[in-house]
């Protein structure tokens, strides 16, 4: 799979490229042939046919903006991760030291607080991978455009198929990672339930069930936002690490 990713980006940069050269050399031919031609012509021969911009750039760009998506996806990840894990944390380490109904009134509060950053974060991350998908398609699309550029039409045949291939490992993985995102938003929800279980232990006696419910939260967060990570990982496969790009984060 490496062999067949390095094979891809390296047609994807070279397809580019030749087109560029190409269209330099074609260039250069037509301003030899016409040197002996009056001035006036060649200034409308030059006006009706403008340079095209390098078609190297043209093709990394793509690629780039799709490496740049992921590497803000990835900072939302590790945000929304940190959100859920301080809520939760917090909590129950809070948990720990109520010894009357009324000292978990402050407690609810400070969750509610927490939780609705976290579930923000959550939603963020949501938007994030909407952008990464639509990123995607747009870099499989140029990847596409320019291997159909091929001359010979069975490298040509070749070439997409291996583009094909790749693309329909990346569409798998959103997949997956779109029913992650489903159980983040459940997820959401629960914490919504515990902040009412939270409010009537703090009218009544018994903290035990919001204890075992916070510390199944921490642990499904902490599950699903690892997991998250293989879009990230998944996209670096295709188009590199950005130099700027942090380790993925797990939760303490």
């Amino acid at each position: 799979m490496q062999q067949l990713l390095q094979r891809s980006l390296f047609l994807f940069l070279a397809a580019g490229l030749a087109v560029g050269c190409s269209s330099t050399g074609a260039t250069q031919t037509a301003t030899r042939a016409d040197a002996s031609a009056p001035a006036a012509a060649q200034d409308t021969a030059a006006t009706a046919a403008p340079a095209r911009p390098a078609a190297l750039a043209q093709a990394v760009q793509y690629a780039n903006a799709f490496q740049q998506q992921l590497s803000t996806y990835e900072a939302q990840r590790q945000a929304a991760l940190e959100a859920l894990t301080n809520a939760t944390s917090t909590a129950l380490a809070r948990l720990d030291s109520v010894s009357q109904p009324a000292d978990l009134r402050a407690v609810t509060e400070t969750w509610r607080q927490q939780w609705t950053a976290a579930a923000r974060a959550t939603e963020q991350l949501g938007d994030q991978f909407t952008d990464v998908e639509t990123s995607g398609t747009r870099y499989f699309n140029q990847l596409n455009r320019q291997t159909a550029r091929i001359a010979n039409p069975e490298l040509r045949a070749s070439e997409l198929e291996n583009n094909l291939a790749l693309q329909r490992a990346w569409t798998q993985q959103l997949q997956q990672s779109a029913a992650d995102l489903r159980d983040v938003r459940l997820l959401v929800n629960a914490g919504n339930d515990v902040f009412v279980t939270l409010l009537n232990a703090s009218l009544r006696p018994g903290t035990t069930q919001v204890k075992a419910q916070v510390q199944e939260l921490q642990e499904d967060a902490q599950a699903l936002l690892e997991e998250l990570y293989a879009v990230t990982s998944a996209g670096y496969e295709l188009v590199g690490t950005p130099p700027s790009a942090s380790a993925p984060t797990a939760a303490k």
